[in-house]
């Protein structure tokens, strides 16, 4: 039963990403090559939750950085991509540190990379979360997957498929350095042991 509906969501999503290239990416853009710009769709795709390294996906696409610019531009503008910037009160690390990228739709996402369950769960967060207030991330001797600033308050909140003691440790330490008091993991799947978390479920 769950198969031909799998199916059908998939035709659903390449007939939206399909209208996207050749509706709203030719009427809106004025680039010359479409092929260009679905191949660097899949190169980010491939990295939803990482940073962006421009040099990188130059070297692995063979266009020149400010193609890639003008086109990571144009798909943050037009709500294909989202980008988040360092936490940070110094404005030489905010320039020095790269965007992390996340994709608006997890499943345009899935269909243009093979993406894991926690690059999924990750990227849906980041949809979610975005509804309570202002996000970035924090980067200064490990990573915090999302800072979200509410019009009250200030949360660190990391993302883990399946959260431990561990995890929380971690995350207390580079709270702590950021001088965020509310921090909390935040678990795709229920634990049967440990509870110090906050249910993905229970988000959105």
């Amino acid at each position: 039963m769950l198969e031909p509906d799998r199916h059908r969501k998939r035709r659903h999503l390449d007939e939206i990403y399909t209208s996207y290239i050749d509706l709203d990416v030719q009427h809106l853009s004025d680039f010359r090559s479409l092929t260009d710009l679905r191949r660097l769709i899949n190169l980010l795709a491939a990295r939803v939750g990482s940073r962006i390294n421009i040099n990188d996906l130059s070297v692995i696409s063979g266009l020149s950085k400010p193609t890639i610019y003008a086109y990571i531009d144009f798909l943050e503008k037009t709500y294909l991509i989202r980008l988040l910037q360092v936490t940070s009160n110094n404005a030489d690390v905010k320039t020095r540190k790269q965007s992390k990228l996340y994709f608006v739709d997890t499943g345009i996402a899935s269909i243009n990379a093979d993406l894991s369950g926690g690059a999924k769960f990750e990227n849906t967060l980041c949809h979610q979360l975005r509804n309570y207030g202002d996000l970035s991330y924090f980067d200064n001797q490990g990573e915090i997957d999302f800072i979200l600033k509410t019009s009250t308050d200030v949360y660190a909140l990391e993302a883990k498929e399946n959260p431990t003691p561990r995890n929380k440790k971690a995350l207390a330490t580079r709270a702590e350095r950021l001088g965020v008091e509310d921090y909390n993991l935040v678990g795709r799947y229920q634990s049967a042991k440990y509870d110090n978390y906050l249910w993905g479920g229970l988000i959105g």
